[in-house]
């Protein structure tokens, strides 16, 4: 029997659940499983996985180049801010004690994003910066 490739192109905060969920596919369904983390969306098809965590950007974009592949579930994440639907936010965060209390306070400033492929960390942060 072949392995059951599963990556993932997430946080690597995130990696113990996508571990825990190829532990379940062992024990649930039989499958020898293998987890890889992919460093980029541009190595997808050369991993080749049967299931992959990715972004949703990402998979619109692989989606319109390649029909192989196929949503099949989003997280819903727990707290009042999610209310109870498969959605995410792109969240702009400053030091406690800084000065800054807005997006506009920023003006000027330097700051980090995790990739431009990223919808909520680079995207919707770009697009907000344009529109201002």
């Amino acid at each position: 029997m072949s392995v059951f490739r599963i990556a993932t192109f997430l946080a690597p905060n995130v990696y113990p659940a996508y571990q825990a969920i190829a532990n379940q596919i062992e024990v649930q369904l039989g499958f020898q499983t293998e987890l890889v983390v992919g460093d980029t969306h541009d190595q997808f098809e050369a991993i080749a996985p049967d299931l992959a965590f990715i972004c949703g950007l990402p998979y619109v974009l692989m989606r319109r180049q390649s029909a192989s592949i196929e949503a099949i579930a989003a997280p819903v994440l727990r707290g009042n801010r999610y209310g109870g639907k498969p959605i995410y936010y792109s969240d702009v965060i400053v030091r406690a004690e800084s000065v800054y209390t807005c997006f506009s306070d920023l003006r000027g400033c330097s700051w980090a994003y995790n990739e431009q492929v990223s919808q909520s960390g680079y995207g919707i942060t770009r697009h907000t910066l344009l529109t201002l």
